[in-house]
């Protein structure tokens, strides 16, 4: 009898014990599941680095036109080399030692470029990224590279519309100076020393329902100037060279002419003109980028011949009375504050007694320790017991 129930606890701490692993096995899988750990062995061998979790992305350089690459997800190896370069879909790279290298930024986690990326973006076609690794074998002294990064398609910048086309744009006109000013900087990918055409065309606004509904901030309003630039003969309608050198922070059209661009008797004191452009895709070899903005005209009464047009978000431009001018204007950008009249939804309230989607495993193993300590303190009174007794 006493054999038989020496053996019966025994069963009973076993049967417990095997509860506690269970028990603990099953509390740990959220920190550290068997897939992942499996994929984090795989991941550590081999000589290349994992891009499998590679993010890329195009982002915009501080300097105007100009863009980078930046690559996360991805541990790069000491000593080894990253190179990248960039095709159109009809041709797969052959490495060379003249692509440009990535450099990496510990504390961000990145690789990036580390030159602009703009003469692939300015381009029709689309344009694709390779990556690839080097490094030195040590038992071959031998140079090994490997694409590690194939064929990822370039995300280029969203185009533009309307007013934000123009960086920057200004034209002058005074005899007292030597020369006359036209410059306009475009807000769109452009690589040093690419030349680009530009058609250019200015013309006097004389639709008020366009200027009414740009100085109320109306949806459509840009659109319909746009469409009036298109269909309107203006004052100027030309085709320029356009270029991006060492003397401009962008690409787009300098000119430096003595005589001005349109001529002081076509310009109005106080009136308004657009400016619509096209830098032309060249049958599709570059992406087309179309803009259009309005100006207000200053033409001095004082000295002839001089004039200058100041454009949409200036501080010098002024909404001045015209014909059919409803007098509501919202300011110069046209538009109020957003969501400063609209009323906001109120969060409901968090509720603390709600438990959350998975209870805290805290206090598990304590509870395993309890439950076996009663176990073990019920067998030692019946055993004892017994054996008092002697059965």
């Amino acid at each position: 009898m006493k054999r038989k129930l020496i053996i019966g606890l025994v069963l009973i701490l076993l049967v417990a014990l095997s509860f506690s692993n269970v028990y603990a096995t099953d509390s740990n899988d959220e920190i550290a599941p068997v897939e992942d750990l499996e994929t984090l062995a795989d991941t550590t061998e081999g000589t290349w680095t994992d891009f499998s979790n590679a993010k890329v992305e195009v982002v915009k350089s501080a300097n105007v036109g100009d863009y980078d690459i930046s690559i996360t997800g991805v541990t790069p190896i000491e000593n080894h080399n990253y190179y990248y370069t960039v095709v159109d879909d009809n041709s797969t790279p052959e490495f060379s030692d003249s692509f440009d290298r990535l450099g990496y930024d510990s504390s961000k986690g990145t690789l990036y470029t580390t030159e602009s990326i703009s003469k692939y973006l300015e381009l029709g076609p689309d344009q694709y990224l390779y990556v690839f690794e080097q490094y030195l074998e040590t038992s071959s002294s031998e140079f090994l590279n490997k694409i590690v990064l194939n064929k990822v398609l370039l995300e280029k910048p969203e185009q533009k519309k309307y007013t934000e086309v123009f960086f920057s744009a200004l034209i002058v006109a005074n005899p007292n100076y030597s020369d006359c000013s036209t410059r306009i900087t475009f807000n769109t990918p452009w690589e040093m020393g690419t030349s680009r055409k530009v058609q250019l065309k200015i013309g006097r606004i004389t639709d008020n329902d366009i200027l009414n509904g740009i100085k109320n901030g109306e949806a459509t309003a840009f659109e319909s100037l746009l469409n009036y630039a298109k269909n309107n003969t203006g004052i100027y309608n030309n085709i320029l060279e356009g270029n991006r050198d060492l003397s401009m922070t962008a690409g787009g059209i300098k000119l430096t002419t003595e005589e001005p661009l349109i001529n002081a008797n076509l310009i109005t004191n106080d009136a308004y003109y657009y400016l619509y452009a096209v830098v032309d895709d060249e049958n599709g070899k570059y992406v087309k980028t179309e803009g259009v903005t309005l100006a207000q005209a200053y033409k001095s009464n004082e000295i002839a011949n001089t004039y200058s047009l100041f454009f949409y978000g200036d501080d010098d431009f002024e909404w001045v009375d015209f014909e059919g001018s409803d007098n509501t204007g919202k300011g110069d950008s046209g538009k109020d504050e957003p969501g400063k009249d609209e009323p906001q939804e109120e969060e409901p309230p968090v509720d603390n007694t709600v438990a959350p989607d998975k209870i805290p495993q805290t206090g598990t193993n304590y509870t395993i320790f309890v439950v076996l300590a009663i176990i073990a303190i019920v067998s030692i009174i019946l055993y004892k017991r017994f054996k008092k007794y002697d059965f």
